[in-house]
């Protein structure tokens, strides 16, 4: 069977709006996501001392890889002389929740989060280690009252073809 000019036009203009649109609703969640870790960052440094959390650096903001949502960090660790750079990542429709408990994250399908911890000691070798988790941590815990970003979160989700549900939300 041979495809008209008019037809093979039809078909690739298609797939690029699907592609399209499925791609404005990522970059949507990631946009999100990026937008309060900076936030979250630049309290950080404003106000280090009064930091609710561990602080630390981001090395690769969040960012979705096919159907893999990913971020990467940076920690020190004073009392261990080390520091710690993660990456965690998640296949996005094993989160089934956003929750906050002090921190923001996502709960997900038992050992759907994989944490890859890379471990750099002063005085000894690196250690790389990979782990298994059902929290992926969205490294926010600042912004308090802020139910309206898991609001915001939901709606980009579902735009994108997944369904997650808000659970609890404590300051």
């Amino acid at each position: 069977m041979r495809l008209l000019p008019i037809q093979i036009l039809v078909v690739l203009l298609f797939s690029s709006a699907l592609h399209t649109g499925l791609y404005a609703q990522e970059k949507q969640l990631v946009k999100l996501l990026n937008k309060a870790l900076k936030e979250e960052v630049k309290m950080q440094k404003k106000n280090p001392d009064n930091y609710c959390g561990e602080l630390f650096e981001v090395i690769a903001p969040y960012s979705i890889k096919g159907t893999k949502l990913s971020v990467t960090i940076k920690k020190q660790l004073p009392e261990e002389d080390a520091t710690i750079t993660e990456t965690h990542e998640v296949v996005l429709d094993s989160i089934v929740h956003i929750v906050k408990d002090i921190n923001i994250l996502f709960e997900t399908w038992p050992a759907a989060v994989t944490i890859t911890r890379h471990t750099v000691y002063k005085n000894a070798p690196a250690v790389t280690g990979v782990f298994k988790s059902d929290l992926f941590f969205l490294q926010l815990c600042h912004e308090k009252n802020n139910e309206t970003f898991a609001d915001e979160l939901v709606k980009a989700f579902k735009k994108d073809g997944y369904t997650i549900k808000k659970r609890h939300w404590y300051d």
